[in-house]
């Protein structure tokens, strides 16, 4: 789904994995993330009697309306996760604009 020759994609926590796309725009963005999350609704683990569905709760920040390094990217990318999470799961969310530009 990423481009192997521009975009990195890392394991960043135990459940939780960063993708980044130097060269794409927050529009760019939330359509990877939607490929991406469909990707992982279509994925069914069959353990004994029982189906287990995936799914992802994915979030976006871009620079430099999110910060202006890595550290405040993360963590904004990382806020918008938990929104969606919070709103039930398997969705994309941009992060919340931030009402100063970063400094």
């Amino acid at each position: 789904t990423c481009r192997s020759d521009v975009d990195m994609v890392g394991r960043y926590m135990e459940d939780r994995f960063i993708v980044l796309c130097p060269e794409t725009p927050g529009r760019g963005a939330m359509v990877l993330a939607e490929r991406i999350r469909k990707k992982f609704e279509g994925i069914a683990i069959q353990h004994q009697w029982h189906t287990i569905r995936v799914n992802a709760s994915i979030g976006i920040a871009y620079f430099p309306g999110h910060g202006k390094d890595i550290e405040s990217l993360i963590a904004q990318a990382d806020l918008a996760t938990e929104i969606v999470a919070d709103r039930g799961g398997n969705g994309v969310c941009f992060a919340p604009e931030l009402s100063e530009p970063p400094s």
